[in-house]
């Protein structure tokens, strides 16, 4: 796939996934807020929201409509609101060609973390993946921040993971 194909790709993920994990969400229960001040963590899952550190191993995604991405999923801490602004870009670590911006307004639904503190939860947001058939065993940098436009409150996290790519869509005429 080419990078001109991606980023059309991205605009469509950005134009039908303006409500990726929209629910009945509301503002956050209790006070919402974070002892120093707003927080992120980004996880994966599609449907739940699932821990995963950096160098955390993450399956590629083939996609329906022919692009591949891995599964984010956020939470986010000290907010009041029930939309955020969200940037995030995947790349090969330090190579510019393969970075990959997507921008959405996600809603966001209260919840409670495992420790039983508020949060605000979004599921399911499917980050790109430049030159995916040659990414297996790579270290993806996804970067995300999100922001509340109302209070111009923000909270970014980063991740390195390992791609894990399903031998049938792995490229044998992948650069070293």
């Amino acid at each position: 796939m080419t990078r001109a194909t991606m980023v059309r790709w991205a605009v469509h993920v950005l134009l039908a996934g303006t409500c990726f994990g929209c629910g009945s969400g509301g503002a956050a229960s209790g006070d919402g807020s974070a002892v120093d001040g707003p927080r992120l963590d980004l996880g994966t899952g599609r449907t739940a929201f699932e821990p995963l550190g950096s160098e955390g191993t993450v399956p590629l995604i083939k996609g329906l409509q022919g692009g591949y991405h891995v599964w984010t999923s956020l939470h986010a801490y000290g907010f009041e609101t029930d939309v955020l602004r969200m940037d995030m870009t995947t790349r090969w670590g330090e190579r510019d060609e393969s970075l990959l911006e997507m921008k959405a307004v996600l809603g966001v639904k209260a919840d409670t973390d495992l420790a039983g503190a508020p949060v605000l939860t979004t599921l399911g947001w499917p980050a790109l993946v430049f030159d995916p058939h040659c990414a297996n065993g790579k270290a993806l940098d996804v970067d995300v921040r999100v922001t509340d436009t109302d209070s111009g409150r923000s909270a970014s996290d980063k991740r390195r993971w390992i791609l894990d790519v399903a031998e049938e869509d792995r490229s044998l005429d992948c650069p070293p």
